[in-house]
């Protein structure tokens, strides 16, 4: 009897996660393409929320690119509304010249890692 993979999680996760880099090597919108990325990472983690970033070419600010938040209903940049005058500048170090490691954001940046927030 053959084992049958394709009723298991794992098979599920990564049949979702092909069907999403079919659809991202054929976008080519940046910004539809980067609304694509933050909602299959949120559907991947089941996430309520999410946002990207962007360095500023100065590599000193990050810029809200996409803002979303479904129990808020919020949902800036993409096919959403535009980001640019909701959001401030987030800077990478504070004016004494020291990391700002006040923002997750930043610390995550500028450490090179991955920050996780646990509710609860």
């Amino acid at each position: 009897m053959q084992p049958s993979f394709s009723s298991s999680p794992s098979y599920e996760r990564i049949k979702r996660l092909n069907a999403i880099g079919i659809a991202l090597s054929a976008q080519k919108d940046q910004g539809k393409l980067l609304e694509m990325i933050l909602n299959s990472a949120r559907e991947l983690t089941h996430a309520d929320a999410g946002t990207l970033y962007m360095v500023e070419k100065d590599k000193e600010f990050l810029r809200f690119a996409m803002v979303q938040n479904d129990r808020l209903n919020i949902h800036f940049g993409g096919t959403g509304e535009p980001v640019d005058k909701n959001f401030p500048l987030i800077p990478l170090h504070l004016a004494d010249g020291l990391p700002n490691e006040r923002m997750i954001v930043a610390w995550a940046v500028l450490n090179k890692k991955t920050a996780r927030i646990k509710a609860g």
